[in-house]
């Protein structure tokens, strides 16, 4: 029996099915930061998963890029309720435009960016970040143009989602890409040695994007859920339990959020 190495299903079969989970979870996990009222997610790391696979094992893995994105939103679709029609035709459109979007990125660092990729010269790097620039440009497009014609995002809304879905899909490409590559890409002896330092420094901007950058979006999407965060509620409680100590004096009444309907991306 020849070694697992050698079985198709350990050279396409394995890496097809973690690149859809792997995609699928990541993608499940942005629709918590996803901007109403349309699917886009301000970060989103599963469009570098699928693009670190199809650099890796060839094109085939857009297949797995396509399901992986059908089954995220057509998760999101099911929180809003959809029917027939619209609750299969959106997805798959979607799925389509992910998947187009990561072949053209990685066409576009396989042409551009010294082979094999190791993205340890300053000039591969900004070809490979040019790259993607560029290619993150076509999912927005298309999909925003999608869920306008579905009545899901308005007019006024076009240019939030678009600018939210290319933010997401571009930083997710620059940031999750590497840490992916870290782990699957090849050669291994250049990718493997740069687990650690790769992977702290891509996740340290990570939280960076989520906490600086995107803070007011992610803010606003929380209250928009009806939801608050820790430090405001636990700083809230401190300051009216001091001022209701004091003799005489009156805790200032707050109304309450109405919470809405959570959205994907």
């Amino acid at each position: 029996m020849p070694p697992l190495t050698e079985t198709g299903w350990a050279r396409l079969g394995l890496p097809f099915a973690l690149t859809l989970l792997a995609y699928a979870t990541a993608g499940a996990l942005a629709l918590l930061i996803a901007v109403p009222p349309g699917y886009a997610s301000p970060l989103y790391p599963a469009a570098g998963i699928g693009l670190a696979s199809v650099l890796v094992y060839g094109r085939r893995m857009l297949g797995a890029v396509a399901l992986g994105a059908f089954f995220v939103n057509a998760l999101a679709l099911a929180t809003r309720g959809p029917h027939e029609l619209i609750a299969f035709a959106l997805p798959a459109g979607i799925a389509l435009a992910a998947a187009l979007q990561t072949g053209v990125a990685a066409e576009a660092v396989r042409h551009l960016v010294r082979q094999p990729l190791t993205l340890t010269l300053p000039a591969d790097v900004a070809r490979f970040m040019a790259a993607c620039l560029v290619a993150s440009l076509i999912a927005p497009t298309v999909v925003t143009a999608m869920l306008h014609a579905a009545d899901i995002v308005p007019d006024g809304a076009l240019a939030l989602n678009w600018g939210a879905w290319w933010i997401g899909d571009l930083s997710g490409m620059l940031i999750a890409t590497p840490i992916a590559l870290t782990l699957i890409g090849r050669p291994r002896s250049e990718w493997a040695t740069r687990r650690i330092p790769v992977g702290v420094t891509r996740i340290a901007r990570l939280k960076v994007s989520v906490s600086g950058n995107d803070i007011s979006t992610v803010k606003s999407c929380f209250s928009r859920m009806g939801l608050n965060f820790g430090f405001t509620t636990s700083s809230l409680s401190a300051r009216n339990q001091s001022s209701t100590s004091r003799p005489g004096s009156r805790s200032p009444t707050r109304p309450r959020s109405s919470g809405s309907r959570r959205t994907g991306r």
